[in-house]
């Protein structure tokens, strides 16, 4: 009886074939499995570095447009101060300017007004030794008068009135004389009688 025709050999031969291969593939299986999962979690980590990437550079896109706008709003806040600096500068100068144009009218108008001033102080003093010179020559008149004619006193004023000089004009320029000589004397004078009589 050969080996080959022993059913209970044929069948352990059987078995330990079937036990082998089922082992074979078991393992066969694992590592493809784990080769599986090694490629997943490889996958998964490339995906999330990819993604980790991603947000970095959104992040710092987003953090230069932030510093960007910050940069242009500093800018254009400190361009509006300067124009404001120099708005105000350039109305400070006008002040200034308009204060000077001022000060300088108002010492214009000092300066005619102290002319002025001296200017009618001295018409006032020449008009005082005028009236003086008048006063002296209306006396001297009167003198002559009183002892030409023997006159009182209240005729000599009378005829003084009369022959009394033009008051000085405003121009400082005394009247025409209204003659030369001796006065007129109307007829019935007093002092033409007085005359007669000497």
């Amino acid at each position: 009886m050969s080996l080959l025709e022993n059913p209970y050999l044929n069948g352990l031969v059987c078995l330990l074939a079937g036990a082998v291969l089922g082992y074979w593939l078991l393992r066969w299986k694992e590592r493809n499995l784990r080769a599986a999962h090694t490629i997943k979690e490889q996958a998964i980590l490339e995906n999330a570095q990819r993604q980790a990437d991603a947000i970095t550079r959104e992040a710092r896109l987003q953090a230069n447009e932030e510093a960007l706008k910050l940069r242009e709003q500093s800018e254009q806040s400190v361009t509006e101060r300067r124009n404001q600096v120099g708005g105000a500068e350039k109305r400070l100068v006008e002040r200034e300017t308009l204060i000077n144009r001022q000060l300088a009218s108002m010492v214009e108008e000092e300066k005619c007004l102290r002319e002025q001033r001296i200017e009618c102080r001295k018409k006032a003093e020449e008009l005082e030794g005028r009236q003086q010179e008048l006063q002296a020559l209306v006396a001297q008149r009167r003198a002559g008068l009183e002892a030409i004619a023997h006159l009182t006193e209240a005729e000599t004023r009378q005829l003084a009135g009369r022959q009394q000089p033009d008051p000085p004009h405003p121009g400082g320029r005394q009247g025409p004389r209204r003659g030369k000589g001796p006065p007129n004397h109307q007829p019935g004078d007093p002092a033409l009688r007085r005359r007669t009589h000497l």
